[in-house]
């Protein structure tokens, strides 16, 4: 998604790149996504997020600080020049704090990414395409794996009965403890 991005961002730039806004749903995507652009695009990347309001031409945002009341000013001078809203796991945008933010955004291009699907039968992909347009392209599992773009996922669920784990454990902990390092699991 993120190479997508870079795409559009690099068709709609002339002598500068277009002054885009792009909305992800936490920190590991804000800072991910800010080095792969700047590596792609040769440019500057600024973030709005986790205390800081530091604006470019391409801007990454995480909602809950775009949405913050002290913002409110800052926030109203982005969202009137905004040029072009990428919104990045866009199936987040029935939630209220992403709807709002893109119902403000007055962006003349503007393309929801995901990789989640997005129609789950309750009518919140309303929601995004009443920020985005209609869907343009949706591509299956199925059609990726048959062109070699994505490899078909192979899953097999083994019991690991050993080492026992005490409760309350971390997910981070578990998976070394009961997976990684774990001799009777990879003597199988």
């Amino acid at each position: 998604k993120t190479e997508t991005m870079a795409g559009i961002i690099a068709c709609l730039s002339s002598a500068r790149p277009p002054k885009t806004l792009i909305i992800v749903p936490n920190r590991n995507l804000l800072t991910k996504t800010k080095k792969r652009l700047e590596e792609r695009l040769d440019h500057e990347v600024g973030v709005i997020g986790f205390g800081k309001w530091e604006e470019d031409y391409v801007t990454i945002a995480i909602p809950q600080t775009l949405g913050h009341a002290k913002y409110k000013k800052e926030r109203a001078e982005l969202m009137k020049n905004c040029e072009l809203l990428l919104l990045d796991e866009c199936h987040h945008t029935s939630a209220t704090t992403w709807a709002s933010i893109a119902t403000q955004c007055k962006a003349w291009y503007r393309i929801g990414l995901s990789g989640t699907p997005v129609d789950r039968g309750d009518g919140t992909d309303l929601k995004l395409e009443a920020q985005t347009g209609p869907f343009i392209v949706d591509i299956t599992s199925e059609s990726l794996v048959a062109v070699g773009k994505l490899a078909k996922p192979t899953v097999e669920m083994i019991d690991v009965k050993e080492p026992k784990l005490p409760p309350g454990l971390a997910w981070p902990d578990i998976y070394q403890l009961g997976i990684v390092s774990n001799k009777r699991f990879h003597d199988k």
